[in-house]
C-alpha cells in the first residue's frame, strides 16, 4: 500500500467490538502492515506509551474516556501518530468535530473494505510526505549559503549589485515527462530541481478543509455585514468530497454558495451539484424521466430510511430545515389518505 520504508508501519485499532477489530486486522495485515489492538482507551494509551504507532484507528464510542477524548490525548502526547475515526451513521457531527480536533480522516460504519484500504493508503502517503518535508526543511535550514549570492545589473545602471535569492517554483505538470517529450528545457529543469517538495492533493489532506472553508467564508463575506458560517451538514459534505480541483475548486464552491445563498448559514444544499453526491456515487440513471416532485419525495423518504427515521438528521442530510421536512411529510401523508 505504502511506498518502501525501512519497517512496515504499525496501526493500532481501538474498538470494543471484536468483529470490527478482527476485520480491520485482517485488512491491514493482508496489506503487509503491522497491527496492535485495544478494546478500551486505557489499553490504547498503554500501547502508545510502549510502542511506536504510525496510525491509530479508533471508534468514537470506545469505552472509558471515549474516542474524542482519546483523540485529544493522542494529539497532545503523540503528535506524530495520525488518527482515523470510526463513526456510526447519523453521528456525522461527531466525525466533523473529530476532524476539527486533528483527526486525519473518518470512515462511517459499516464500511467497505476497499474504502478502509484507501483511507489507510492515503494516511501512509501523508505520513511519508510529512517526513520528507521535515527532512527537507532541516536540510534547508542547515545548508550554508543555500540559494547562493549573485550579482545583477539593474536595467539602466552600469554597476552590478549583490543579490541573494531563493527561487520557489510550483507546477501541476510532470516536468520530468515534459523534458523527455521535449516540451520543457532540460537545463532549466536541472537548475530548478534542487529540492523537490510534493504537496498531496486536497483529498489526502482532509484536516486542511475546515480551516480553508473558514478562510474563504471570511474572504467572500460582505465586509459590511455579518460573516457567513457553514452548517454541520455543509461541512460534513465538504469533508466527504474528494475535491479533484483541489483548493481552487473549494474556493470557487464557497464563493458560489455565498453568492447564491440567501441566509447567514450555508447548508449542503447551497453547495455545487457535484457535492450533492459522494465521489463514489453516481447520479441516478433511470430510463424513465420522473417529475421533480417525485424525485424530491423519493430523496426525502430515502434520507429518512438512512437516518433511522430521525427527522432532524434526515433534514441535515438533505440540507433543508426541519420545518420544511415536516411540511413535506404532512403533505405526503395527506396525499396517501383516501378521499
Amino acid at each position: 500500500m505504502a511506498a518502501e520504508r525501512p519497517t512496515a508501519p504499525t496501526i493500532l485499532i481501538v474498538d470494543d467490538e471484536d468483529s470490527t477489530r478482527n476485520l480491520c486486522c485482517d485488512v491491514i495485515t493482508d496489506s503487509g502492515l503491522r497491527t496492535r489492538t485495544a478494546s478500551t482507551t486505557e489499553q490504547a494509551l498503554e500501547i502508545l506509551d510502549q510502542w511506536p504507532v504510525e496510525i491509530l484507528i479508533t471508534d468514537l464510542r470506545v469505552p472509558q474516556m471515549g474516542g474524542l477524548e482519546l483523540l485529544k490525548r493522542v494529539r497532545r502526547d503523540f503528535p506524530q501518530t495520525a488518527v482515523l475515526v470510526l463513526t456510526q451513521y447519523g453521528t456525522i457531527e461527531s466525525a466533523v468535530e473529530a476532524t476539527r480536533l486533528g483527526a486525519a480522516d473518518y470512515i462511517t460504519k459499516p464500511f467497505h473494505i476497499p474504502e478502509l484500504r484507501s483511507k489507510i493508503d492515503r494516511m501512509i502517503r501523508m505520513i511519508d510526505v510529512d517526513q520528507e518535508n521535515r527532512i527537507l526543511r532541516e536540510t534547508l535550514r542547515t545548508r550554508p549559503g543555500f540559494g547562493g549570492q549573485k550579482e545583477v545589473r539593474p536595467v539602466g545602471s552600469t554597476e552590478r549589485v549583490p543579490l541573494q535569492a531563493r527561487i520557489i517554483a510550483a507546477t501541476n505538470r510532470d516536468l520530468e515527462a515534459a523534458v523527455r517529450q521535449g516540451t520543457f528545457r532540460q537545463d532549466l529543469f536541472f537548475r530548478l530541481n534542487v529540492v523537490q517538495i510534493k504537496i498531496p492533493p486536497l483529498r489526502e489532506r482532509k484536516t486542511d478543509i475546515q480551516p480553508l472553508v473558514n478562510s474563504f467564508l471570511e474572504k467572500f463575506s460582505d465586509p459590511s455585514g455579518k460573516m457567513r458560517t457553514i452548517s454541520e451538514d455543509g461541512m460534513a459534505r465538504s469533508m466527504s468530497y474528494d475535491w479533484p480541483g483541489n483548493v481552487r475548486e473549494l474556493e470557487n464552491a464557497i464563493e458560489r454558495a455565498i453568492a447564491l445563498g440567501s441566509g447567514p448559514i450555508l447548508h449542503a444544499g447551497d453547495l455545487p451539484t457535484s457535492l450533492q453526491y459522494r465521489t463514489n456515487e453516481q447520479l441516478p440513471q433511470n430510463e424513465e424521466l420522473l417529475p421533480l416532485e417525485e424525485l424530491e419525495r423519493r430523496a426525502i423518504l430515502r434520507a429518512l430510511r438512512e437516518a433511522g427515521d430521525d427527522k432532524l438528521a434526515a433534514a441535515r442530510i438533505l440540507g433543508i430545515g426541519k420545518t420544511t421536512l415536516y411540511r413535506k411529510l404532512k403533505q405526503y401523508k395527506s396525499e396517501a389518505q383516501p378521499n
